[in-house]
């Protein structure tokens, strides 16, 4: 029997894709794509990759060099000369100039060197570091009242707000400008937020010195404890610092010419005083009846030099203003009688400075109340305290004929 052939053995599908490769590549031969061998023409042998040369080991002529640093060598330190032959130096970094604590910065202008704050006295350290009792506070004569009471405290803030290098110092306008931004949205309710820290604390409540702030510094580092405030204190701790001292300094205002010049002390701190001292043991009696003095005048850093006194005139009003008051020492005209409204009216009008305690006539009766402002026309701006009808209202251009001194 004959064996098959490779044809015979090969299905019809497999013959005719046999057939149609050997036609495609006559055809291809043909173009002279490929060889008599089914190879591509153009493809050629890559040819063979010589080894490349290694270059002779050359042995070294002295001792291998070793790394000083990692054997733990210390670097030489090279004196290198200046580039214009002077002598040698070593750079070293900047050094940040110390701040002077006491030098009023808003002050300082192109050729004054600004105004030194006087140092803190050892009673006026006793009256910022001594906590207000509710009658105290509730007590508060507000300058500007309810609604302007901020720029005041601003005004002792920048005078007195610093911590470093000394306590009570003049404070960096940095921390000056953290300070009047919690203040500012405390005072007009709209509450502090946080970046970090969903709500809004105490939205709603207006922020005056008459509030137990001990008690509200409590709710607000409940609010954002202390570990998670990312401020170092500047959210709460340190504004409502600088809020509890404004609120001691203005009882015990008298102490401080500096900020509020020829300010007598009102019947409230002198009774503390007196109190104070009858409390205390015999060192510190004495201390708290100076307490209840009015301290020696100083010059205050927004105050006029004697020397311009007499360009007055060309001076702006607010100074002009300030200088009046400063110039009106209390009790220095001669107050009318006490009497009833006639009598008082038909006296001649005292002079009266700001911050003045006095008796304002409010119909047939005397309310207590304060001198927030003296005019350029002779009228004054005054401020109803506690126990009168109106406390905290303001009454403007008030006529010196209404007003008296009080006792």
């Amino acid at each position: 029997v004959r064996p098959a052939t490779m044809s015979e053995r090969l299905s019809e599908y497999e013959q005719t894709r046999a057939e149609n490769i050997r036609r495609n590549n006559l055809h291809l031969l043909s173009l002279g794509l490929i060889d008599d061998k089914g190879q591509g023409a153009f493809k050629k042998a890559a040819p063979a990759k010589k080894p490349r040369p290694r270059p002779d080991k050359v042995e070294p002529a002295g001792p291998a060099r070793r790394s000083a640093r990692l054997d733990g060598v210390p670097a030489e330190e090279e004196d290198l000369p200046l580039g214009d032959g002077g002598a040698e130096e070593h750079w070293s970094p900047p050094t940040r100039a110390e701040r002077d604590p006491y030098l009023c910065w808003w002050t300082v202008e192109k050729d004054k060197p600004g105004v030194q704050r006087p140092p803190l006295t050892a009673t006026q350290r006793r009256a910022l570091e001594t906590p207000l009792t509710q009658q105290e506070r509730e007590s508060l004569t507000l300058a500007g009242g309810e609604d302007d009471w901020v720029t005041d405290l601003l005004q002792f803030a920048r005078a007195y707000g610093g911590k470093h290098p000394d306590a009570f110092c003049v404070p960096s306008r940095e921390n000056f400008r953290k300070v009047l931004d919690t203040v500012s949205v405390l005072a007009s309710g709209d509450g502090v937020t946080c970046s970090y820290r969903g709500g809004t604390f105490d939205a709603g409540v207006q922020y005056t010195p008459r509030q137990d702030l001990d008690e509200a510094l409590s709710r607000a580092l409940k609010w954002l404890p202390k570990k998670k405030d990312k401020s170092n204190g500047w959210t709460f701790t340190h504004p409502f610092e600088k809020l509890k001292q404004y609120q001691r300094a203005l009882f015990w205002r008298h102490l401080f010419p500096f900020v509020w010049p020829a300010v007598q002390p009102t019947a409230q701190a002198e009774a503390s005083a007196r109190a104070r001292a009858a409390a205390s043991g015999t060192a510190e009696a004495a201390e708290w009846r100076k307490m209840g003095e009015a301290a020696a005048p100083v010059q205050a850093a927004d105050q006029e030099d004697e020397e311009d006194e007499e360009e007055d005139e060309d001076q702006p009003l607010a100074k002009r203003r300030k200088s009046a008051a400063v110039a009106a020492a209390p009790g220095a005209a001669a107050a009318p009688p006490p009497g009833n409204g006639t009598a008082a009216a038909a006296s001649a009008p005292a002079t009266f400075a700001e911050g003045q305690r006095v008796e304002l006539q409010c119909g047939g009766r005397w309310e207590p109340a304060s001198v927030a402002d003296v005019n350029e026309d002779g009228t004054y701006d005054v401020a109803l305290a506690a126990g009168a009808a109106d406390a905290g209202k303001m009454l403007s251009a008030v006529a010196a004929a209404r007003i008296r001194p009080r006792a």
